[in-house]
């Protein structure tokens, strides 16, 4: 009889929670509102947090951005220039007596020589002339192991100057991307 006492009560408490706690529709879209309204509540509440971070560390972080953008301008400048193929220079006593002085000599970037053709059979050499200078300059390219690749002559008549001039090899064949080395005769 005890039993029976204590199962009765049990029985009817189930009952009642299992009918009584069955949600209408209307309260479970109440509680999903109010649960949106909490979410937004708390995302708001981060963005708002970022916005006042922002105002404090924005101008180091906007600062940090533009020195990091500079220094892409910088390396973006550095790696042109690296993109220039220098060739070593020598030049014959012969033109060194008569007031020729070689500054650097490289290929030419396509600004300044637009024809990729002639381009790639060109060599810019940048002249120093202490004196008038009026005769032929040949021009040598060489390989890394000095082996000629081809030669070029100019007629120069110049006044004292210093200028570039843009030696062009007539043989298409010339292989002047393997030049390392040019020499002035």
């Amino acid at each position: 009889m005890k039993s029976t006492a204590l199962l009765l009560p049990l029985a009817l408490v189930l009952l009642a929670s299992s009918t009584g706690c069955k949600k209408t529709r209307e309260q479970i879209i109440q509680e999903a509102e109010e649960k949106g309204r909490e979410m937004t509540e708390e995302k708001a509440g981060i963005v708002k947090g970022v916005g006042d971070g922002l105002q404090g560390e924005g101008k180091k972080a906007g600062e940090s951005v533009a020195k990091g953008a500079t220094g892409v301008v910088k390396a973006g400048f550095q790696g042109a220039k690296q993109g220039i193929v220098e060739l070593a220079p020598t030049i014959s006593e012969q033109l060194t007596a008569a007031g020729v002085k070689i500054e650097r000599a490289s290929m030419p970037l396509a600004e300044e020589v637009p024809d990729a053709a002639k381009r790639k059979r060109s060599v810019k050499v940048y002249l120093i002339l202490d004196k008038p200078f009026a005769g032929d300059i040949t021009l040598i390219a060489r390989d890394s192991g000095s082996k000629e690749l081809g030669r070029t002559k100019m007629a120069v008549k110049e006044e004292a100057t210093g200028k570039n001039f843009l030696f062009t090899f007539d043989d298409p064949l010339v292989a002047l991307d393997l030049a390392t080395s040019i020499e002035l005769r």
